[in-house]
């Protein structure tokens, strides 16, 4: 080519998801001529072909004949690389560049950027707030902690679906997942009493919607029960890292699913400062006016542990406490509101009050039981065994809140831990 004449021209107009590299070149000096283009990933040639493909629009826009197009597919270890790679266009006579550089990304990476530019705009909201959160109550970094955490859980579920293969565009960012909570539920004060009496331990182990109405229906008869309200998150509930900007003031632990509930039990209690320990299991809501006075229905029990009725969506009794007989947990008849408080061989695990220092006397709940339901059992004959009483208070009601059932034990673990509750059963009588 003449070195008189201008050099080639032409342009780089899109590279698609699929990999195919599209645009126009030619010589200006010499219409009749076709450009022979090379395509280069990273400054590698990775495609060469003639541009001579009609282009409609480059005719159109008085480019000679038009017939100066190119379609290139980009190679299989440019398109599965997980980075992004510079593609460019040159002329393979000349060796000059025909377009400026196009970087190109897998659209999988594309998204997961995009995704993880908002949620760096949420952390560098989050941040301020926690700023404002630790200048206010620097002594307590229990919400502080516990909001970090879903940040952290936001990153592990994104690398999860990565990996897997899915569109991190399936994840809501952190940002929606805190605003559509703080749009949908008012915050709640759980500011504790100084010298707690009762220690509300609750277990985070369902969705948000009947979550907070089991702690909407603790809170207004909280600060005249003065209590205290620790939250086990045992990392199963993807809302239950958010309840810190619901439960003000609240205490929040956190510990792995895998662990035994008998284990979560033994924390919170472990964690509690007063001298009632009310457990809470599964989403159930008190009756406002029984958190005041469960104390005195406590104290004029004489009893070791108490439990209450525990009420179905539908009005029936779920739970009225239950009898052990010949090895087999068996529910004690439904009773009426009418009916006056009565032993029972063990506790509705669903909800249920026991007095610390009897906690501390049994070396708390036996981590050996894999269920609740067994833990909570064996506890009650343990505490039977020292001639403690398990009582049934009616007047202490509990309802399941509404699109909730209670949570089934695992079949092999809950048939397993009916022989252990027979043997250990049969080591109190011996012992």
């Amino acid at each position: 080519m003449n070195d008189m004449q201008p050099p080639p021209a032409g342009q780089l107009d899109l590279i698609s998801d699929e990999g195919w590299v599209i645009g126009w070149a030619w010589y200006p000096g010499a219409p009749e001529r076709r450009v022979d283009v090379e395509i280069l990933a990273d400054d590698v040639v990775v495609g060469t072909m003639t541009a001579g493909l009609h282009r409609e629009d480059v005719a159109a826009a008085g480019f000679g004949d038009g017939a100066y197009g190119f379609s290139v597919a980009l190679p299989h270890h440019v398109l599965s690389s997980p980075r992004p790679s510079i593609i460019s266009l040159r002329d393979r006579v000349s060796g000059l560049s025909l377009a400026k550089p196009v970087v190109f990304s897998q659209p999988a990476l594309r998204e997961a950027s995009a995704q993880l530019d908002a949620l760096n705009q949420d952390v560098r909201l989050l941040s301020a707030s926690l700023a404002r959160l630790q200048t206010k109550e620097a002594a307590d970094g229990h919400a502080t902690a516990a909001l970090f955490r879903t940040v952290a859980d936001f990153f592990s579920q994104l690398a999860e679906v990565t990996l897997a293969g899915a569109s991190p565009r399936t994840l809501r960012t952190l940002r929606e997942a805190v605003t559509e909570t703080t749009n949908t539920y008012l915050p709640l004060d759980f500011s504790p009493a100084e010298t707690p009496e009762i220690s509300i331990c609750f277990l985070a182990q369902a969705g948000m919607e009947a979550m907070y109405a089991t702690l909407a229906a603790l809170q207004p008869g909280f600060a005249a029960a003065k209590a205290e309200l620790l939250i086990l998150d045992p990392d199963d509930s993807a809302d239950a890292p958010l309840l810190p900007l619901l439960a003000g003031n609240a205490r929040y632990l956190r510990r792995p699913a895998a662990l035994a509930p008998a284990t979560w039990l033994n924390n919170l209690a472990q964690a509690a400062h007063g001298t009632l320990l009310y457990f809470i299991t599964e989403p159930v809501a008190p009756v406002p006016s029984s958190l005041p006075s469960l104390a005195s229905s406590f104290a004029t029990a004489q009893a070791g542990i108490l439990t209450p009725r525990v009420m179905a969506t539908d009005g029936i009794v779920e739970h009225a406490g239950a009898s052990f007989t010949d090895g087999l947990l068996r529910p004690c008849a439904a009773q009426t509101a009418d009916d006056l408080a009565a032993a029972v061989d063990v506790a509705a695990p669903q909800s249920f009050v026991v007095k610390r220092e009897i906690w501390q006397a049994l070396d708390g709940f036996d981590t050996r039981f894999e269920t609740l339901t067994a833990a909570v059992a064996a506890f009650c004959l343990h505490a039977a065994s020292y001639g403690l009483q398990t009582i049934y208070q009616p007047q202490f009601t509990a309802s399941y809140v509404a699109n909730t059932a209670p949570l089934p034990d695992d079949p092999a673990k809950a048939s397993a831990d009916s022989t252990k509750l027979r043997d250990f059963h049969l080591s109190l009588a011996r012992g």
